[in-house]
Formats: C-alpha cells, sequence, structure tokens
C-alpha cells in the first residue's frame, strides 16, 4: 500500500449521523438544555449596573440588545433568553454530531451547559445572553459552511455577524 493510499483512507470522510437520529437529538439536547437552565433560573431577572442602560436605550449601548428588548419585553425575557440559548446549544451540538459523532456534539452540549458563568447570562438583561446565541449559531454554520457552499449560508452568515455586530461591538472580530 502506498502512501498515497494510506493517506487517503486515514482522510475518508466521517460516516454521517442519519437525519432521524439528528432530531432526536435535536429534541433531546433543547428539553435537557432547557430544563437544566430553568431549574437553576433566579426568581426574577438578575439586573447589573449597565442593564438600566440596555432598557432606556443609552447612548452608549449598541442598538442590537436594546431593540431585542422592546420587542419581547422584560416580561418574558428571562424565558425567551433561555429558550434561544437553549435551541443554539441544541443546533451547534446536532451540527457537531453531524460533523464528527453523537457523542462530541452531547459533549459539546454539556460543556457549554457546565459553564456557570456563561449559563448565566439567560438570566440577565445583558448584551450577553443574545450575543451567546449568536455566537453558538455562528459557529454551526461554520461547521456546515465547508461541505455546503451555498450563496443561502453565505447570507446567514452575514446575517449572523451583522446582527452579532449590532449586538455587541466586539464581533467585529467575527468578520
Amino acid at each position: 500500500m502506498s502512501l498515497w493510499e494510506a493517506s487517503a483512507r486515514h482522510l475518508a470522510p466521517i460516516p454521517r449521523a442519519s437525519s432521524a437520529r439528528l432530531g432526536v437529538q435535536f429534541l433531546l439536547t433543547t428539553a435537557l438544555s432547557y430544563l437544566l437552565l430553568w431549574a437553576r433560573a433566579p426568581r426574577q431577572l438578575v439586573m447589573f449596573p449597565d442593564s438600566k442602560e440596555y432598557i432606556q436605550f443609552g447612548k452608549w449601548a449598541a442598538a442590537g440588545y436594546p431593540l431585542f428588548l422592546r420587542w419581547v419585553g422584560l416580561g418574558h425575557l428571562m424565558m425567551v433568553q433561555m429558550a434561544l440559548y437553549a435551541l443554539s446549544i441544541a443546533i451547534l451540538a446536532c451540527f457537531v454530531s453531524w460533523r464528527s459523532k453523537a457523542w462530541v456534539g452531547a459533549l459539546v452540549a454539556m460543556v457549554i451547559l457546565a459553564n456557570p458563568e456563561s449559563s448565566s447570562f439567560p438570566y440577565a438583561v445583558m448584551s450577553e445572553s443574545l450575543y451567546l446565541v449568536l455566537l453558538n449559531l455562528f459557529l454551526a454554520v461554520c461547521l456546515v459552511y465547508p461541505k455546503r457552499q451555498t450563496l443561502g449560508l453565505s447570507v446567514l452568515v452575514g446575517m449572523l455577524c451583522g446582527i452579532a455586530v449590532c449586538t455587541r461591538p466586539i464581533s467585529y472580530l467575527m468578520v
């Protein structure tokens, strides 16, 4: 066997998960993520010193998160942020599973949820809660893009980057 054949066998495509299994994994990951976030949720929104600036559309706050606050409202904010965060974790975990193995996707979801700092953002009036959702979705699309370089995915990457920049200007580094 030549070196070329050995390296080609080593680089053979990874067998992909079936769509039914990915669907079940997506539903389970979403449900378990939301339940875990809900179980750790405080009774009311966590406010930080800069939360008032987001609520009142302060001069220094990037426009993305204050617009999101106006659209959702403070009454349902924690529930919506937890749902979006759980969905973004599930989407990222499923795309990791699609590119590798199911246990790797599950491990990604567990690592994200086990991080106490990032998992506390959905309970707060902070732009980080929306930014982490956008970052998870951006990473998921980046996993798909090398295999399927379509105009739709390019537009989606651009939209996610644009919304992320409007939410947190540090997102310019994603571009």
